[in-house]
């Protein structure tokens, strides 16, 4: 079960089995846990990997304001041309990874556990989550 508080905006390849929470996910209401088992083993692939959903990869440990560079302590491994979204309390950004820098090298892929800066587009705070959109 998933918990879904306070969006903003609405996913549009997220189908709800009703009209009455779609109401709710539009009116930007606080809504009750939903059950999303069924969507998620539709869309799965051979992969394990849900087609059309975030990931969580990481978090943002830190943000370089006059560089524009996001510190991100990663849960699982990004690459160059990755689409991520980095989400917070009122700020939700895509972006694609352009470049991935770890302790100023810059580098292709980086594996679950590394530290790694990024450039981001807006300014970003400590504890917003990362996303890899598939």
């Amino acid at each position: 079960m998933a918990k879904i508080r306070n969006i903003d905006y609405i996913l549009d390849d997220v189908d709800t089995d009703t009209a009455s929470e779609r109401q709710k996910i539009s009116t930007n209401e606080d809504l009750e846990d939903i059950d999303n088992t069924d969507f998620e083993n539709k869309t799965k692939n051979n992969d394990n990997k849900i087609e059309g959903i975030r990931k969580p990869i990481g978090t943002i440990e830190y943000f370089f304001k006059k560089i524009d560079v996001a510190a991100i302590k990663l849960y699982d491994s990004i690459s160059i041309g990755d689409v991520i979204e980095i989400v917070g309390a009122n700020t939700i950004m895509t972006q694609r990874i352009s470049s991935i820098q770890i302790n100023k090298e810059s580098v292709i892929k980086a594996n679950k556990g590394d530290s790694v800066g990024i450039v981001v587009d807006n300014e970003v705070k400590k504890g917003y989550m990362v996303y890899k959109l598939y």
